[in-house]
């Protein structure tokens, strides 16, 4: 009985070991589908290698190294350092013709304004609220002085004075004129004058500004509050003035009457007491810009027979007009 036990234990054990053990065409059947399944995973991994780029290095590192040569750094620096020079040098050159640009038409503007002022009150000088008929009328200084009395620098009938090259190197001129009733006769100051009253102003260039050059003054001497002078225009540098005489003996024609100007001559040049034969005024302005460093080199300039060579590189350029005196004119 017990051998028959121990047979039965037997049989049981070795059951039990061939069921837990697999047989030996069923381990090599694994590892046939281990290594496809290995074989199938290196495929997928070269097939995304190549298509995002190197992952996990599957050859030897020197074979992977990718980059540029010294030589070929060098040469890409130097096409973009051209590339980058071209482009700042075509800014700068914009910059500096807009900066031309905007200068030419400030000088522009700041030329004619200033002009526009002088003829204006050039053609003013001698206005009276109620003018004399002077068609058949001989010339006399008592008539002519009507309305305007002697008032120092003015004599009796003088409606013009000047002075030349003032304390800030320009010529400067005085000029005085009646008002109206409808109040359309002003100060180059804007104050309106009243009929029969006088208007007295000076027109002058104030000292010379670094930035701003010198600027056109107008001063109005018979204000009510007193004497008052403001600037009315900015960026000029020079201000000549010449005055056209009525020639002829004593400046008269042979009916009495003014004749006209054939010789404009400074302001010491005028003889003393002849103030009335002016009859024409002729300005020349220097004007400049107020920025520097717009042209290559000092551009020099010729301003009332001079050639002025400044320091800076400021653009300039003179105007000049001729304005007649209406009533002073024959």
């Amino acid at each position: 009985y017990a051998s028959r036990s121990l047979l039965r234990w037997r049989r049981n054990l070795r059951h039990q070991d061939l069921v837990g053990r697999q047989p030996r065409w069923c381990r090599r059947a694994a590892l046939r589908g281990y290594a496809l399944i290995i074989g199938r995973f290196k495929i997928i991994m070269r097939a995304i290698d190549s298509y995002f780029g190197p992952g996990v290095p599957t050859q030897p590192p020197a074979a992977l190294q990718r980059g540029f040569t010294l030589v070929e750094i060098m040469v890409a620096l130097t096409l973009g350092l051209l590339v980058l020079a071209g482009v700042i040098q075509v800014f700068l050159s914009t910059q500096q013709s807009a900066r031309i640009q905007q200068a030419a038409s400030r000088m522009q503007e700041d030329g004619r304004m200033a002009m526009a002022l002088l003829s204006r009150y050039f053609r003013q000088a001698g206005y009276t609220t109620y003018p004399w008929d002077k068609g058949g009328t001989i010339w006399a200084p008592a008539i002519n002085a009507r309305g305007f009395p002697a008032s120092a620098p003015f004599a009796a009938g003088q409606v013009v004075s000047g002075t030349e090259n003032d304390v800030n190197g320009a010529d400067r001129i005085r000029i005085r004129y009646q008002g109206a009733a409808d109040g359309s006769v002003t100060t180059c100051l804007g104050r309106v004058v009243p009929a029969n009253q006088m208007a007295d102003i000076t027109l002058s260039l104030s000292a010379a500004d670094a930035v701003q050059g010198q600027s056109l003054l107008c001063t109005d001497h018979n204000n009510p509050g007193g004497a008052l002078t403001q600037p009315l225009v900015a960026g000029l540098q020079g201000m000549e003035l010449w005055y056209g005489l009525s020639q002829g003996p004593a400046g008269v024609d042979a009916n009495g009457r003014l004749t006209g100007a054939t010789a404009y001559v400074t302001a010491t040049q005028v003889p003393i007491g002849e103030w009335n034969r002016v009859i024409s005024l002729r300005v020349s302005l220097l004007v400049r810009s107020d920025s520097d460093r717009l042209t290559l080199d000092p551009q020099t300039v010729t301003f009332n027979n001079v050639n002025i060579v400044p320091t800076d590189r400021r653009m300039r350029f003179v105007m000049g007009t001729t304005t007649n005196i209406r009533n002073q004119a024959p």
